[in-house]
């Protein structure tokens, strides 16, 4: 399953092929009211479904689900437009390895996205135990997840937090494979932070590491020098604002508050002080207030 809005449809056309070719599944895409001709996309698809209006990522999953499950579907990968799977991705072996597990019927998701997974210390097998993963790379086990819905009102950012914990919550399983299978990068790109402002504060938050042991200091001395970048600034306004709203409902982690200060930084490296305060406010009193889904009318026209 591939969602998409607007493309690349070159990196697009060669991952599909890549798809078909080493995993010999049907490919499902549902495209988000793309601005620009994807006949040639459409072409390769076993099924392919064109909305008017890009209505958010989750009711895409959602909608992704159901059809898998109307198909009588065992399981659904997930992948971003712009992701590509390994040349030695064997899914075969990957499920001949998950069907000798003893909690095999109460896994929800496999991930293959081993990088950008947010795993705990046990393991089982080739597999790790998770707290959540990222949707691109994450194979549902459609039984188990037509039972849950994405919450539509999120929208697009921590769509993937917030089901995983409900999943949790439930009694079910999360893993990921040991190894990485798939190529995929968070944002659009990362960059070193350049204003003077986030260089002060990256310094301070340096040093406030410190208190937590050597070890952490020297991971936020490596990951706090980069930001990730999205052209479009309004994903940190909405990864902000859906950060708020679930981690004050107890939905997700608390851990994820933690993330907000480099989420503000990035906006303000993207855009300048003034537009930073106005959408960082915008952001905190939509998700504490939670009426999302009157907000999302306003920002559609951003996406």
């Amino acid at each position: 399953v591939i969602v998409t809005r607007n493309p690349n449809t070159n990196i697009l056309y060669k991952n599909i092929i890549a798809i078909k070719n080493i995993t010999n599944s049907k490919i499902l895409i549902i495209d988000n009211a793309s601005s620009i001709d994807l006949s040639k996309i459409r072409k390769l698809c076993d099924y392919f479904v064109q909305n008017n209006t890009n209505e958010g990522l989750a009711k895409a999953y959602n909608y992704a689900i159901k059809i898998a499950s109307y198909l009588n579907e065992d399981w659904i990968l997930l992948l971003d437009q712009d992701t590509e799977i390994y040349e030695n991705l064997d899914i075969q072996k990957i499920f001949d390895e998950y069907n000798k597990l003893p909690i095999m019927g109460k896994v929800a998701i496999i991930s293959l996205n081993r990088i950008y997974a947010h795993t705990t210390k046990n393991e089982i097998g080739n597999f790790k135990l998770c707290k959540s993963v990222v949707n691109s790379g994450s194979i549902l086990n459609v039984k188990i997840c037509s039972r849950f819905r994405y919450n539509e009102d999120l929208f697009i950012d921590r769509i993937d937090n917030d089901y995983c914990s409900r999943l949790r919550k439930n009694g079910f399983y999360i893993l990921v494979y040991r190894y990485q299978l798939i190529y995929h990068s968070i944002g659009d790109y990362s960059r070193l932070y350049n204003k003077q402002i986030s260089k002060i504060i990256i310094f301070l938050l340096k040093i406030l590491s410190i208190r937590h042991g050597i070890r952490e200091f020297k991971k936020v001395m490596h990951y706090r020098a980069f930001y990730v970048v999205y052209n479009n600034y309004y994903r940190y306004y909405t990864i902000i604002r859906n950060t708020v709203y679930l981690c004050s409902r107890g939905k997700i982690d608390l851990f994820y508050l933690k993330t907000l200060p480099s989420w503000v930084l990035s906006l303000y490296e993207q855009t300048n002080l003034i537009i930073t305060l106005k959408l960082v406010s915008l952001a905190l009193f939509h998700g504490i207030l939670g009426d999302l889904k009157n907000d999302n009318k306003k920002l559609i026209k951003h996406f």
